[in-house]
Formats: structure tokens, sequence, C-alpha cells
């Protein structure tokens, strides 16, 4: 596609940001501006010459402004081909005369109204038909106009223009087109959610993702697999989608997998919490008033298993902690906090060891991060995806029914609510053992119950004596609760569900241990 020189154009914007600007520099080119409403009220306040719509299609804005712009003369000069002869008789023949460039933007379609049927007629009032109707057309002849639907553009179209003396390229017409496409497609895709009633519904009978690729990775799963992270739109939550990196080299797919899992398991806590996973795996994980402790604690919980670790932190990540991290053989590959210190991060990439590797990331959201993120959650599987609502919070004792003889101390009670929290989210088979609201030992992904207990006795070691342990799964067999017994384990919280269940209770109160069911209450 050629370069065409702009000669007029046609500016009705909902967003007004820049547009004031922009129009000046469409002046420095003599290029005629045509306008509606508030934007050619605004653009004439700022001494910038415009003809109103309705003088210059000499038919009136009707209907309280529903009508401005659906009018022959003005979607003529818009869709007329300029190099078809029947096009240019048929434009001389009613006045039609071409418009090069279309600016406009749609006026919000607030989605979330449609779930109250009090606002439903206003958000259904305030869908766009002429802005749409502008882009749409401008869009499809893309050849012969340009099409801008976002302010971010104006700057790079008056560049080009400036290189151009005027003009504009076929590359960047093209490139704005499709962008008008893009916004059309969702701005309906909401509307028509919102018809079908389905805007209240957790899973509707249809979804659509709208994701947009924010960096590339440096590499997939295995090395010859390329990778990228894509961001939902408008996240307004503390997640690592949205992670600021403050340090380090670009992270791989793995590093996202391992950072997720590590803020999504620091965020059950209230108390000052650190977490340490490897592999996908929690390796330690600690609460504790003081947050350098807290990661102190959680890094005794397995110091080797810890090396090249990710570590997450649901508080402020300051000076003191840093110091923590920077002692002994410690070494870390990701450390997620809701904000980072200055010189906290001064003291962890001047480590001579790891600072320069170390990737540091910022979630940008000031005190604390605690609680679920209330996203809806996808899993892909070929051909399709697995969806399921949002993650609640992990219950703690408020589902927890003793079911043996022994009752939990609260010490007993506070450490099989925390060893509870970490075991959701281990995969199954998976065992945690936890003391003093710290993880002394973690068996995971075993395929027999038993298995995962003695990977946990043997990471805990003395440890084990006197502590608790939490399994994610029920136990089929009486193997795994005898194992954990015989390792000093005092009480023991699964959730239940097994034929086998009273053997197990039963076994619990012939070796007076301590045993509670997880029953779920939502």
């Amino acid at each position: 596609m050629a370069e065409r020189r702009i000669l007029r154009a046609l500016i009705s914007v909902s967003d007004k940001t820049g547009i004031v600007d922009f129009a000046r520099t469409l002046k420095k080119w003599s290029i005629e501006i045509i306008s509606t409403g508030g934007t050619a009220n605004m653009l004439a306040d700022a001494g910038i010459d415009v003809v109103q719509v309705s003088r210059y299609a000499d038919f009136p804005e009707i209907l309280d402004g529903r009508v401005k712009t659906l009018h022959p003369i003005i979607h003529g000069g818009l869709l007329a081909l300029s190099d078809n002869p029947d096009h240019q008789k048929t434009m001389r023949e009613h006045g039609i005369r071409p418009i090069d460039m279309v600016v406009s933007n749609l006026t919000p379609f607030d989605g979330e109204m449609c779930k109250n049927p009090v606002s439903r007629e206003k958000a259904l009032e305030g869908i766009d038909i002429g802005g749409h109707a502008i882009l749409r057309s401008a869009a499809k002849n893309h050849g012969y106009v340009a099409a801008l639907s976002d302010p971010a553009d104006y700057a790079m179209v008056a560049r080009k223009m400036t290189e151009l003396n005027g003009a504009l390229d076929g590359a960047t017409r093209e490139r704005l087109a499709a962008k008008v496409f893009k916004i059309l497609s969702r701005y309906d895709r909401v509307i028509a959610h919102c018809l079908s009633g389905q805007a209240s519904q957790a899973l509707p009978d249809e979804l659509f993702l709208e994701l947009e690729k924010t960096a590339e990775l440096s590499a997939g799963q295995r090395a010859a697999q390329q990778a990228a992270v894509y961001q939902e739109q408008n996240i307004a939550e503390a997640v690592i989608a949205n992670a600021r990196q403050l340090s380090g080299p670009a992270l791989s797919f793995d590093n996202f997998v391992d950072a997720n899992t590590a803020l999504k398991l620091v965020r059950e806590f209230d108390h000052p919490a650190a977490v340490i996973v490897k592999y996908n795996t929690p390796c330690g994980a600690a609460v504790h008033e003081d947050l350098a402790e807290a990661f102190g604690r959680a890094l005794g919980g397995d110091p080797r298993g810890a090396f090249k670790g990710i570590v997450a932190f649901n508080r402020p990540l300051e000076r003191k902690t840093a110091e923590a991290m920077n002692r002994g053989k410690n070494s870390f590959e990701i450390i997620v906090a809701p904000s980072v210190e200055h010189d906290a991060l001064k003291i962890l990439t001047r480590n001579p060891r790891w600072g320069s590797t170390v990737r540091v990331l910022n979630l940008m959201c000031g005190q604390q991060v605690t609680g679920g993120a209330k996203e809806t959650d996808f899993h892909r599987i070929q051909g399709g995806f697995l969806v399921q609502t949002p993650a609640a919070r992990a219950e703690g004792r408020e589902c927890f029914v003793t079911v043996s003889r022994r009752r939990p101390s609260e010490g007993e009670l506070a450490d099989l609510e925390f060893a509870w929290k970490v075991a959701l989210h281990l995969t199954s088979n998976a065992v945690v053992l936890a003391s003093g609201q710290r993880v002394v030992g973690v068996g995971a992904a075993q395929m027999k119950n038993v298995d995962a207990v003695h990977i946990a006795l043997k990471n805990a070691g003395e440890r084990a004596k006197g502590a608790v342990l939490a399994s994610g799964t029920f136990f089929p067999f009486n193997d795994a609760v005898e194992t954990a017994i015989d390792g000093g384990v005092e009480a023991i919280v699964h959730p239940g569900g097994s034929v086998n269940d009273q053997r197990v209770t039963t076994l619990a109160d012939a070796r007076h241990i301590t045993l509670v069911l997880a029953k779920a209450t939502r």
C-alpha cells in the first residue's frame, strides 16, 4: 500500500487524552478537521478551527446525540475507493468528499453494571454506535484511510507524518486497522456477555481470554521451546504476572511457575511469613512477627533443598531480612515481595556470589499480600482448558473436626493449621511436617502416602519428634499413619473420605495421638 497524504480528518473521541495536541499537529499540514459535540467544542476552545459534523453533512445531530456521524456523507467519504472510477463518479454526484483519517475511541461499556438488573439499562444505553461505525469503516478501507483508536498511538502517527511531510504509509495504516478490529471485537464480546446474562455467572457457557504479551522469556521448560508472558487485561491485584523485576537476567518459564507457587502459598498467612520453593514444591515455610526470623526458620526447614530456590515474602523486604539472606552459603534464584526497600535491594544485588543473577520481583502493592487471588483458574489440556472458580484462601481450624480421643493443644492446633495450608499447595500425594509454625519436613508427589511420609521424616530428622503432620489426601491404609507415629509425630490432619477412615481413627486412639479431619465448610 502506498503512502497517502492526509487532507481531511474526522475526530470524535470519548477519551480526550492528548487530542488537542494531536489536532494541532494535524493543522501543521493544513488538514481540515471535522468533529462532533464535546470534542468539537474542546478543540474550538483551544483555538483550533473545526467544522461541526452537523454542518459538514448538512444534517443535525438527532435523538439526544444518538445519531451524529451515521450519514452517507460521512461513511461515503470513509468507504470510497479513490482509484475506483464508479466510486468517484458517485461521490461527485452526491457531493461526497473523501475523509482520509478517523480519530475516535469508544464510549466505555461497563460490563460490571450488567450484573445488577437496576443498572443494566444504563449500561446498555452507553453502547457506542457512531464511534464503532466510523472506526470500522475507516479500518475496512485502511488502504486509503487511517483509523486511530488509541491515544497512545498519536505520538507515533505524528512522527510518521513528520517524516512523510503530512502523509502516512500503508504499513502504519494496516497496523492501526488491526488494532481497531481488536478493540471492536473485545467491546462487542463484553456486550454479548452482558446480553446473554452470563456476566454474573461464575462459569459461563463461553469464555474469552484477553491476553497481552508483556515479555519474552529466556527459555521454555525445555531448551528448544520458546516462551513468553501474557497478562490478563486490567489486573488490579498483586500477582506474578504484573510484578516489576528490579534485578537480574530475564526469567524463564520455570522461574515464573515457581515464583507463582511461592506467592500463592505465602498469601495464605496473616502474620509475616517466608516461603521457599524449589522445583514448584515448597521446601521451607514459616511465620513469625519478625520477618528476618521467619526467613531464617523457613530456610532451616531444608537448607540444602533451598539452595538456588525461590523466596517469597508477604511483607515488605527490608534491610534486616536482606542481611539475613546474605549470610552463609545461601543462594537464591528469585525473591518476591510486596515492596522492596532500596537498602535491601542494594544488599541483595551486591552479594559477591549471586547478586548479579538474583531476580528481585516487586509486587508494587505496599505493605502486605494476604488472601487468595480472585482469578479464575485455568489449566491447559490438549484441545481445551479446565476451568475452576477463583481459589479461596485455604480454610484453617474453622474446618477442623477432632475425631480422636486425644485433643490437640493450642500449640498443636496452630501447627496443624499452618501445616494444612502448606499441604494444600503441594502435589499429591504429599505430606508436611511442622513444628513451631515452620516446615521441618516435606514429602511430595509420591505414588503412595507412606512413601511421602518416609521422605518427610528423613528430611525432618530429629525435628519430627513432637511435630504435626498434614496430608492433602486421605489415608487409604494405616501404613502411612503408623510410619508417622513411629517417627515421633503426635498430631495429624487429613481431609478424610476413605472407607478406612474409622480404621485410621482407631489406630490414632490406640497410639494416643491426635487425629483431625479437615471438613470443608464452603
